[in-house]
């Protein structure tokens, strides 16, 4: 579990409790039960929805979610983050450092690690979005992924707008 064991360490250097990473552990492992196993094929697809109330601890669970499931094999996570550009950008910004292990705009240049990509480099997501751009902006501008990246895990960070979210169904 490469990209779940790296978020585990952030999460201790974040000053996590021992206890309070082992029951997101244990819950996502339980999530992840009742999902579709993604190397199976397409008769079996499920689609999964967090959600908790305020000061929760969802980010930490959803984006320990979405280690594990790259973990299990899920190549495609749609991470939808509220209306407005300030939340999708707040979003971002903990996906960047709990999921990509970079600062998003950074990737094609010189990349700045931050978060999980701090300590360990060698797992990443490729994302289609950026701090600057949502789904449909980005990819006009700035798809300059190579083929070995995508055999990597990608995330999308999306307002919950139509316009966008029809593009990203394109």
């Amino acid at each position: 579990h490469a990209y779940f064991k790296r978020y585990k360490m952030h999460l201790k250097e974040e000053g996590f409790a021992q206890t309070a990473i082992s029951n997101i552990e244990r819950t996502c492992e339980e999530i992840l039960s009742y999902c579709a196993d993604p190397l199976i094929g397409h008769e079996e697809r499920k689609k999964g929805l967090v959600v908790g109330d305020v000061q929760s601890g969802k980010t930490a669970n959803y984006l320990a979610l979405i280690n594990m499931a790259y973990d299990y094999g899920y190549k495609i996570v749609v991470l939808l983050a509220g209306l407005t550009d300030s939340l999708r950008l707040q979003t971002q910004k903990r996906t960047d450092a709990g999921v990509i292990g970079a600062i998003s705009d950074s990737i094609g240049n010189q990349i700045v690690y931050c978060g999980v990509g701090e300590t360990n480099k060698d797992h990443f997501a490729i994302p289609f979005t950026n701090r600057e751009n949502d789904f449909a902006k980005f990819i006009q501008k700035n798809l300059n992924a190579t083929i070995n990246d995508f055999r990597k895990p990608v995330v999308l960070v999306v307002k919950k707008n139509k316009k966008i979210l029809e593009s990203v169904m394109e």
